[in-house]
């Protein structure tokens, strides 16, 4: 029994010692294939190849459609900005036109001219 035994247990490990070299030389194997492009000619790459040439082309849309994006959100932070600043003329220039239709500062302008003009003594009726 323990003669089997010996026999089995050396075969076992003449077996192992086998599949490492063979796992070895085919990882090795299977790099030169890639970079030779010979894998290409294998029957299962070959029924695969519209498959793999759609996924390429969904990855490059992808791609495109993410930069695109980024240009347009770079184009839409710029306006926006644009916008802001023409708000903030827009409030200035308001206010600095309120300020000179005040009627003290009127007055003073023309007052300033030599004008004539005085300011009337009644109110102005509001026509409806």
């Amino acid at each position: 029994m323990k003669f089997i035994n010996n026999i089995i247990h050396k075969l076992k490990k003449t077996r192992s010692k086998e599949k490492q070299t063979n796992t070895a030389t085919s990882n090795n194997s299977v790099i030169v294939t890639i970079l030779s492009g010979n894998f290409l000619s294998l029957p299962q790459v070959r029924k695969q190849l519209p498959y793999i040439f759609f996924v390429v082309i969904l990855i490059l849309a992808y791609i495109n459609n993410s930069l695109a994006y980024n240009v347009q959100l770079n184009e839409r932070r710029k306006l926006e900005k644009q916008l802001n600043d023409i708000k903030y003329k827009t409030a200035f220039i308001k206010s600095e036109l309120t300020k000179a239709g005040q009627k003290t500062i009127l007055l003073d302008k023309l007052n300033s001219f030599d004008s004539k003009i005085t300011m009337p003594q009644t109110q102005p009726i509001i026509v409806k």
